[in-house]
């Protein structure tokens, strides 16, 4: 019996069937939620929680594949895995840290609300996004120009750096210009 087959009649119901596949997809489930164990951790989810929402979702995967169209199950059920525990991640990052995200600043003369991020999934997005930026980054730059553009990230100004590269700082201005046409090269701002 191939896989049409046996979806054919788990939509029916039948719970042979239904077992064959939860069986089947048992361990692609496990797979992705193996692959956002870094967030799952941070954020103390409980990983039987997710598991049941995935299998819940397969149960409705089945009931509304349709065999005409041009994905083939597996694609199908693989991508509402996946979303299915993105949002889970999302919602779950929302709700324990949503107090947490709000942080009062004061000074002698104003007392104002800033608010920043202190969730985990966020923070661990935007780490692996600025890895992957500075990747990019450094494969298009000189490694005397990759130097300037980490001191200037860092806010040092031009005198500050050309100090502490030994440089002058016209050498530091033509450096800069230099990068930002790379960057720009690259729609990188």
């Amino acid at each position: 019996m191939n896989e049409y087959e046996i979806l054919y009649l788990a939509q029916e119901q039948n719970e042979d069937a239904l077992y064959l596949l939860y069986q089947k997809y048992e361990s692609i489930i496990n797979m992705l939620i193996f692959q956002k164990k870094a967030y799952i951790r941070a954020l103390n989810i409980d990983y039987k929680e997710l598991y049941s929402i995935c299998l819940l979702n397969l149960n409705e995967a089945i009931r509304k594949y349709d065999a005409d169209s041009n994905v083939t199950f597996t694609t199908f059920v693989s991508s509402i895995f996946k979303k299915t525990i993105n949002n889970f991640i999302y919602k779950q990052s929302s709700l324990k840290n949503r107090i947490l995200n709000i942080n009062i600043e004061y000074d002698d003369n104003n007392c104002h609300i800033k608010y920043f991020t202190n969730d985990p999934y966020y923070i661990m997005y935007l780490t692996e996004k600025g890895n992957e930026l500075k990747k990019i980054v450094k494969s298009h730059l000189s490694d005397f120009e990759y130097q300037v553009y980490n001191y200037l990230i860092l806010g040092l100004s031009y005198i500050q750096i050309a100090q502490k590269l030994s440089k002058s700082p016209k050498q530091i201005d033509n450096a800069i210009q230099r990068i930002k046409q790379k960057l720009k090269k690259l729609e990188i701002n």
